[in-house]
């Protein structure tokens, strides 16, 4: 039971896709060959890769453009003329009414009323009327009570007797009294009536002031209402020449895009089919081959040591990139990782070794990797990419 010894063995390692596998791998790789081969020669597709709008389709937007710049236009313009009409007419009228009744506030209406009806009191007309309403009266005071004084007096014989003179006198001083009496009560009559037209008068000049005044707001209001509408359908129209202009424009980029799409298609057409043959004949890794060396001890320990240093413990494999020298890539697994080919740095005589990155696992199958003493390590029984 000595110390034992140790061993290095150096092993070329080769792996072959699955055996089943094999023929329809063949089978595949010659019918993509061929898929790419036909597609080379095929026709470009000729045809368009984005909608445009019929013929027609354009003509009726441009008409909704022009509707827009002419005859809808030409209604804002004269809806917003009336407006600016009634409110500038409206606003002259206002002012008036505002002078009127400044005019009127400073008024001396009692005054106004005094001369009114002073000029109804000693209206000229009235004077005749006076006349007319007493001229019965005067006529038998002249033609009957004077000559029956007379009359009386003559027959008595007191012609020129005092008594005839007092009784003329008292006859004479009843008419005067009747027609003063008629007079002032006729003038007064008219007085009273001019001072109530006189005040009517007022009152109806303030009511015309009003409503004229009421009328003048309302023309405001509705012209400076005509004018917002007519604002608000100029941007109506501004919005819809707007919309058709986009459409234009929508139109335009859909044939530039139509264009560039086609330039694209004609471009990239190879290179996309050599791709897609490349997907399926390049881009997996179907075997691998390389050297690997292993150095083994007749001790206990032996398989623990050996798989320290080429990194295998059970069914965990150190992949970290921190404890590699890459070389260079070596393809893809299956899911799209990328395989390095890389030495150990602490293990150089072991050759090299295919293998993704423990980081790169980690980082889509972080549940696939340990980390131990500092390193990680790939479960292979989680994550096989052999």
């Amino acid at each position: 039971m000595g110390g034992g010894g140790s061993q290095k063995t150096t092993e070329y390692h080769k792996t072959d896709p699955w055996a089943p596998q094999q023929p329809y791998l063949k089978k595949a790789f010659s019918e993509a060959e061929a898929i790419y081969d036909k597609k080379k020669s095929e026709a470009l597709y000729r045809g368009d890769f984005q909608a445009s709008y019929r013929g027609k389709d354009l003509e009726g937007i441009d008409s909704v453009r022009k509707w827009a710049l002419n005859t809808g236009q030409g209604l804002v313009d004269e809806q917003a003329a009336g407006g600016k009409d009634l409110f500038s007419r409206g606003s002259t009228a206002l002012g008036e009414v505002d002078s009127g009744l400044k005019d009127f506030a400073g008024k001396d209406w009692t005054q106004t009323h005094i001369d009114n009806a002073g000029r109804y009191a000693n209206n000229p007309h009235l004077d005749g009327m006076i006349q007319a309403a007493t001229r019965d009266a005067q006529r038998t005071f002249n033609e009957d009570t004077i000559r029956g004084i007379n009359q009386n007096a003559a027959a008595t014989g007191n012609t020129n007797s005092t008594r005839a003179g007092i009784a003329a006198g008292v006859a004479q001083r009843g008419i005067a009294d009747f027609v003063g009496d008629t007079s002032a009560s006729m003038r007064g009559d008219a007085w009273n009536n001019g001072l109530k037209m006189s005040q009517g008068d007022q009152q109806s000049l303030l009511a015309s002031l009003m409503g004229r005044g009421e009328l003048a707001q309302g023309m405001v209001t509705q012209g400076n209402s005509s004018m917002n509408d007519a604002l608000a359908n100029e941007a109506g129209l501004l919005g819809l020449h707007s919309s058709v202009a986009e459409l234009f424009k929508a139109d335009k980029q859909a044939k530039i895009d139509n264009k560039l799409q086609k330039f694209d298609y004609k471009s990239n057409k190879q290179s996309n089919d050599l791709q897609n043959f490349y997907n399926i004949v390049g881009d997996k890794l179907w075997g691998s081959e390389g050297f690997s060396m292993s150095k083994t001890k007749t001790t206990p320990s032996a398989m623990s040591t050996a798989g320290s240093v080429i990194g295998v413990l059970g069914s965990l494999f150190k992949s970290d990139a921190r404890t590699k020298d890459i070389i260079s890539e070596a393809g893809r697994t299956k899911d799209g990782l990328k395989l390095y080919r890389y030495t150990y740095k602490d293990a150089k005589h072991l050759g090299e070794f295919i293998a993704p990155l423990a980081q790169d696992v980690q980082a889509k199958y972080p549940e696939a990797v340990v980390e131990i003493n500092g390193v990680l390590y790939i479960d292979t029984n989680l994550y096989d990419w052999r």
